[in-house]
């Protein structure tokens, strides 16, 4: 058992190593040679990470499994609805109390021309694919081999949001930006889609569809960042509502276990 745990503790550091080394490396060079192409490429670390390893230590049948969990959509149609609903209600509740309290709605640009949202949504469901195979397919598994699925989510949210640091200086947001917003959301996020990903058997389909919702919710329909002070308030729904989850659904394993 000892030898089975070192092994994936192994297989853990090895992840973050090579997820960081890939995204880090195209995104510090496109601080250097600005292009869309070296910021796209780098969101693909963690799906690099996590299908080398997987195919260094399960070979072919490994990928494959792993490659299906990924496109399989059959969660119920609870989760389903969870995957599609929960993050842009959260986000959507945010943005609508900032133009109530700042008294001014910003330009949405995508509304306005709704026949460019699936296109874009297809951009920002590959994003997500890029980054949920490995943190979700492969790193919160390990992680809750050794950590509660809270702990565990916390642990991987402070990863997730410190990886995205050179992608934000290279899109133009300040180190400060990083460590108030970007982190903070990760480490909120985290448990909701751990939350998500135990209670569908370790979907990875679900998660993928959940965070790209967040990004097309967050980013083009209602953009927060446009706000003043919409990013705060995300941030505060957001820990409320992680609270109601570990409380109705327990922090060990985030999963509601009949007595």
């Amino acid at each position: 058992m000892s030898e089975i745990f070192e092994s994936e503790k192994r297989n853990l550091i090895l992840f973050f190593l090579i997820t960081f080394g890939w995204s880090w490396l195209f995104w510090i060079l496109a601080i250097l040679f600005p292009t869309d192409v070296l910021l796209y490429l780098g969101i693909f670390g963690p799906f690099v990470g996590a299908f080398t390893l997987t195919y260094l230590n399960e070979r072919k049948e490994g990928v494959k499994n792993l490659w299906k969990r990924g496109w399989d959509y059959k969660i119920g149609k609870k989760w389903f609805l969870v995957t599609l609903l929960l993050v842009p209600a959260l986000i959507a509740s945010a943005f609508f109390l900032a133009i109530f309290t700042e008294g001014k709605t910003p330009t949405l640009l995508y509304l306005s021309q709704p026949w460019f949202i699936p296109l874009t949504f297809i951009v920002i469901y590959l994003n997500s694919l890029g980054e949920e195979f490995g943190w979700r397919g492969f790193a919160i598994d390990r992680l809750q081999a050794k950590w509660n699925a809270l702990v565990s989510s916390i642990i991987l949210g402070v990863i997730w949001g410190f990886w995205h640091l050179p992608l934000n200086i290279a899109q133009g947001f300040s180190l400060l930006f990083t460590f108030l917003f970007t982190v903070p959301t990760a480490i909120l996020m985290s448990p909701l889609s751990t939350w998500l990903y135990n209670n569908t058997d370790g979907n990875i389909f679900g998660v993928i569809l959940f965070h790209a919702m967040g990004n097309l919710i967050g980013n083009l329909i209602f953009p927060i960042y446009l706000t003043k002070f919409g990013l705060y308030y995300s941030l505060g729904i957001m820990f409320i509502t992680d609270i109601v989850v570990v409380v109705i659904f327990g922090f060990k394993k985030l999963v509601h276990e009949a007595k």
